[in-house]
This record gives structure tokens, C-alpha cells and sequence, in this order.
């Protein structure tokens, strides 16, 4: 970054659905059951189905690029959260100020104009 520059930055958050029935657990993957003769009130089809179309959580990714003589350069971040708290040591470490920066409306970016940054927002409702 630095004068002149634009970088534009956005967090996304990386989950997805298993497909096909990866992952999903079997009869035959399910723990043997104790012969101390108690009974489970889960049935053979609720442990097949236990985990049949789970979500998968996957990490917060903060992410920032900036062109340079038609060269993107990118970098992204695996971040716990995504507040000002998390995010604005990593804009400070990695963007010079007096930078341009887009982004969108979202409040942990709200303070960039405070910081030395030309901030511009992005309205995605629009």
C-alpha cells in the first residue's frame, strides 16, 4: 500500500455442507455396544443418520489484495474473529497509511478514516 495505492479488503467465513455423504458415519464405524446389558434408546437409523447432511464450520478468513503494474498481490488471514480487535493490528501491520482502502459496510472497518487510511465503502444491498 502506501499514497496511491487501493486495497481492497473483506473477511469471509469458510464453511460448506458435505456432499454425498462424505464423512457421514456408518453402522459399521459406530462404537460396539457395552455388554453390561443397558439399553441405548438410539436406534440403529438415528446413529446412520447422525450426521447425514452436517454443516461443516470452517475459519473466519481475512483477506486483502492491492494491484501493482497489473500484478495482484494477495494475502489472507485465518482469524478467530472477525472485530476491530482482530482485524485492525493486521490492516495496521500490512497497509501503509494514506492508502486507499474498499471495503464493505461492516462496523469493525468504521474507524479506518481515524487510523490514516482513505477508507471508501462498498453498499452490497444495492
Amino acid at each position: 500500500g502506501g499514497v496511491g495505492f487501493v486495497v481492497q479488503i473483506d473477511e469471509s467465513l469458510f464453511q460448506g455442507k458435505r456432499k454425498y455423504n462424505r464423512g457421514r458415519l456408518r453402522l459399521g464405524d459406530r462404537q460396539p455396544k457395552e455388554e453390561s446389558g443397558s439399553s441405548s434408546s438410539v436406534t440403529d437409523t438415528e446413529i446412520t443418520n447422525r450426521n447425514y447432511g452436517v454443516r461443516v464450520q470452517g475459519p473466519w478468513v481475512f483477506g486483502m489484495c492491492c494491484r501493482r503494474d497489473n500484478i495482484v498481490e494477495r494475502r489472507l488471514f485465518i482469524v478467530q474473529k472477525r472485530d476491530r480487535a482482530t482485524l485492525l493490528p493486521i490492516i495496521k501491520r500490512e497497509i501503509e497509511p494514506g492508502t486507499t482502502i474498499f471495503s464493505d459496510e461492516w462496523k469493525a472497518y468504521s474507524c479506518l478514516n481515524d487510523h490514516g487510511y482513505i477508507h471508501n465503502t462498498i453498499n452490497h444491498k444495492k
